[in-house]
């Protein structure tokens, strides 16, 4: 669970400021609003700040360095609620999906052994990438559409569950890479749910998750298809190091192979959280449902 883990820095603004210069040079450096908006988050979150002292930090930044106003206005604007919920332990959560996990191992069933290296694999990919800032999720193994490699559903499913992570099984049978990159790729959802909100509006793969997913070496388009995992990323050496080969049709942009074949409908599945709509592949849905007002989101 997200515990963010008190640190020792000078009480006045001036020496948040000093440590946040330093530690956030790149983003600064960029002069990216939304780069700096989340590192101020993550910044918040190590050293157990509140909504109102990383404000006053930020003022403080944008009278020394001209930081740009749009990460001022956007700290007004979401920054109190993001934290918030950055901040939300989720321990009623993180109980109920551990159990679930080691449900999950049982050895009387086909998938405990690839969910039992997921589970492993999952606290890795926080360490490695997400300083250990992801809440636990449940992970399970579900048959979905072939195009659909996984999904991670940002709302409550119907079963209660929070932080739910599903791996299509039809790409059970693939090489490791590819499994392990559908993990991380349905990890930076689960990210960007509880540091940016996205289940509330905006495209599913959004500006930020594009970035994000470039940045770690899994690159998606703005349809969320996949693009391979690219051999010199940081995801592919974090691979390396633990011995799993990386296969050329894995590294290349071509869509993996499946073991088995799904029905031949070419309707893609988009929800809003409480209900799927199938509309054809090729059209973007832009709605909102009547009934939670969420825009309906399209699955990974």
């Amino acid at each position: 669970m997200f515990k963010p883990q008190p640190q020792r820095l000078a009480a006045s603004p001036t020496g948040h400021a000093a440590a946040f210069l330093d530690e956030a040079r790149d983003a600064l450096g960029e002069n990216d609003p939304d780069a700096i908006f989340n590192a101020a988050l993550d910044f918040a979150g190590r050293h157990k700040l509140d909504a109102r002292c990383i404000g006053v930090l930020l003022a403080e930044l944008y009278r020394r360095r001209q930081l740009t106003l749009q990460v001022l206005q956007a700290w007004l604007r979401d920054g109190k609620d993001a934290l918030a919920e950055a901040w939300i332990p989720h321990d009623e959560d993180a109980a109920l999906n551990a159990e679930i996990n080691e449900h999950a191992t049982v050895a009387d069933w086909e998938h405990a052994e690839i969910l039992r290296e997921l589970g492993v694999w999952y606290a890795r990919l926080n360490g490695e990438f997400f300083a250990n800032a992801l809440p636990p999720a449940a992970i399970s193994v579900g048959r979905s559409r072939k195009e659909t490699l996984g999904w991670y559903l940002p709302v409550r499913d119907p079963l209660g569950l929070r932080f739910r992570i599903n791996i299509n099984e039809l790409y059970i049978g693939s090489p490791l890479a590819l499994i392990l990159g559908i993990l991380l790729h349905e990890g930076l959802h689960l990210e960007e749910d509880v540091r940016r909100h996205r289940q509330r509006a905006g495209s599913y793969h959004s500006s930020w998750f594009r970035k994000r997913a470039a940045e770690l070496g899994i690159p998606t388009d703005e349809g969320g298809h996949w693009r391979g995992i690219e051999p010199g990323g940081r995801f592919a050496a974090l691979l390396k190091r633990h011995g799993v080969a990386l296969d050329e049709q894995i590294a290349s942009s071509s869509p993996p192979e499946t073991r088995g074949t799904p029905g031949g409908s070419r309707l893609a599945k988009w929800s809003c959280g409480c209900t799927n709509v199938r509309v054809s592949s090729g059209v973007e849905l832009m709605a909102n449902c009547d009934r939670c007002e969420r825009k309906f989101e399209r699955y990974a």
